[in-house]
């Protein structure tokens, strides 16, 4: 039978002859390609990613050059923030956050916040040639106390807004201090306003649940 023109069995004549243990003089049939190979490969080539991975995993973080002294008055200053936002009721991802905020704007970017539901550590890379620093403190009280809450953002704020723009930002030892006073200063209600706002809300609440009969 003969082969139309351009057909697969034309496209795989040799005349050229194969030269091996046997010298073979005729026309050889070679195996055609597979097509769904060939579609296969095309398809590959278009889902493939060329990119860099998304997240890269593995890659080591940067190291501060810096000071034990100022290392360790920083993460002190961060470890007593990030407990005070626990007690005050923040939540542990805005508790981290505002934590790495605090240590950038002193010019510490290798900050690890851990937290869980009773304690928090902050560990600092300081370099391949410094002792890294980890400290941990215990949370004892938690507590609902949005004022005192609202000052600790303001000050991590005020710290954070004049580093990012180019302003001096406060001592250490200043922002310590104002921290002590957010802590020790009483609060702007007595102790009842605050007891009967939320027995307040308790009812509204129940009311709006508890389908009317």
């Amino acid at each position: 039978m003969n082969a139309y023109p351009g057909s697969v069995q034309e496209q795989n004549l040799s005349e050229e002859p194969i030269v091996g243990a046997t010298e073979i003089t005729g026309p050889q049939l070679r195996p055609a390609p597979s097509i769904g190979k060939a579609w296969r490969d095309r398809a590959s080539w278009a889902v493939r990613g060329l990119g860099p991975p998304t997240v890269p995993i593995g890659v080591p973080s940067t190291s501060d050059d810096i000071s034990q002294q100022h290392a360790r008055l920083v993460i002190d200053l961060a470890l007593r923030v990030g407990e005070a936002l626990l007690s005050t009721g923040a939540s542990a991802a805005d508790v981290v956050t505002t934590v790495l905020r605090l240590t950038a704007a002193y010019g510490i970017h290798s900050t690890h916040v851990d937290i869980t539901f009773t304690s928090i550590s902050v560990s600092i890379q300081r370099g391949a040639n410094e002792d890294p620093l980890s400290v941990m403190r215990v949370v004892k009280v938690r507590s609902a106390d949005y004022s005192r809450l609202e000052e600790l953002y303001n000050l991590v704020e005020e710290i954070a807004f004049a580093r990012e723009n180019g302003n001096e930002v406060i001592d250490v030892e200043d922002a310590r201090q104002q921290l002590s006073d957010i802590l020790v200063r009483p609060h702007p209600h007595r102790r009842w306003v605050a007891t009967a706002g939320l027995s307040c809300i308790a009812v509204g609440v129940t009311w709006i649940l508890v389908p009317a009969q």
